[in-house]
């Protein structure tokens, strides 16, 4: 309690102390979430423990995302079960990122993509729309396509990108928008405020970026590791400045 700013007496009691759940379930939830990776051993802390949570990250070295490069032996590797894809839009350009996706959040870089054109005509979101419907070959010739298409909404086109979105749910094409504020969850419910009433999401910044942290920390085996083809890795190197890095 601190007299100055309140009369008020405050306690820090974390889970052990709770008479509803045993101490032998809290370590079961803790040996659990240890195992499956830093970003359920960070809910453990938080909510467990009541407590933040210190990254064992710290600053990701250049070394450290090189490490990561790798050449398939297909356009998709084995370990993954759905693919995803994220879309940056630019004044001149839409940029794409098709990833793979396999158990305990493990991904793969399946492929980087530059679509030049003017975003605010048709051309350039037909191209886009046949991107995202082509389809990506395992090695023994079995194919997928893109499960779901996150397009960002927030830069000089978001009515281009409502349009594009509207009508495509059954194909999980949706727009998306960031906010920077911290605490807000990775993904927030869905929302149809807009003027196009298309199904906008509305993505945690901060936290993603801390969630990717953590998985390119992540050794190889280990839940999240991030598998970077090298094609794609040469855009993650290059556009590192200090702390400050981008993922395509």
């Amino acid at each position: 309690m601190n007299p100055a700013v309140t009369k008020n007496r405050g306690f820090h009691m974390n889970a052990f102390a709770s008479p509803w759940v045993s101490w032998a379930n809290l370590i079961e939830q803790y040996t659990e979430a240890y195992n499956n990776g830093e970003e359920q051993l960070k809910v453990w802390v938080n909510t467990v423990l009541g407590e933040p949570f210190e990254s064992s990250g710290g600053i990701i070295e250049l070394e450290e995302i090189e490490s990561h490069g790798e050449v398939y032996d297909a356009e998709i590797p084995e370990g993954v079960k759905v693919l995803t894809c994220g879309v940056d839009v630019q004044d001149d350009r839409v940029e794409c990122e098709t990833v793979g996706w396999g158990v305990n959040h493990e991904s793969w870089g399946i492929d980087y993509r530059v679509i030049y054109g003017n975003p605010a005509g048709s051309e350039l979101w037909q191209m886009l729309d046949e991107y995202l419907l082509r389809e990506w070959h395992y090695a023994d010739g079995e194919a997928l396509r893109v499960a779901c298409t996150c397009i960002d909404s927030g830069g000089h086109f978001t009515d281009e990108v409502y349009l594009f979105c509207k009508g495509k749910v059954k194909r999980n094409v949706f727009a998306i928008v960031g906010r920077g504020q911290m605490g807000l969850p990775s993904v927030s419910r869905p929302t149809r405020n807009n003027r196009r009433r298309v199904l906008l999401f509305t993505l945690g910044v901060s936290t993603i970026k801390g969630v990717l942290h953590s998985r390119l920390n992540a050794k190889k085996f280990t839940p999240g590791y991030c598998h970077i083809f090298r094609w794609i890795q040469r855009h993650v190197t290059e556009d590192m400045t200090g702390n400050i890095f981008r993922v395509y």
